[in-house]
């Protein structure tokens, strides 16, 4: 059975050339290989680098919010947002939140206001 998210490609759009990042995760017990097409990889590593937040929590994360909506409730330091994905309590979501707030603030994109300046110059005619 295939696991399937938003960012995951439609298969009935047929065959098309794609990109595919991935990940290997190395345990004792098991080794499991998970793909990203899309940048996802990098949230994905943040996310698991944070003690008690798996690659399987990790995954449920980002399939259940978008990357940006992950960076925002961490910055923002929004516990429900995050707990309102499944698999994350109270304490897990104050772990990332205080483990990832630093990193993602470094990270976080200019306000869509920054990058939309007005470039047209007005000169007098006579």
């Amino acid at each position: 059975m295939r696991s399937r998210s938003a960012s995951t490609p439609d298969p009935d759009r047929g065959p098309e050339s794609c990109k595919l990042l991935t990940y290997v995760h190395i345990k004792e017990d098991a080794h499991t290989m998970y793909g990203f097409y899309t940048d996802l990889e990098d949230r994905f590593l943040q996310l698991i680098s944070v003690s008690g937040v798996g690659a399987g929590t990790a995954r449920m994360m980002l399939s259940s919010l978008t990357p940006e909506d992950v960076q925002r409730a961490i910055v923002m330091e929004n516990e429900k947002m995050l707990e309102g994905v499944k698999g994350i309590g109270n304490k897990t979501a104050k772990r990332i939140i205080l483990e990832l707030r630093d990193k993602m603030k470094k990270h976080r994109r200019k306000p869509y206001i920054y990058l939309l300046k007005p470039t047209i110059r007005l000169r007098k005619t006579r």
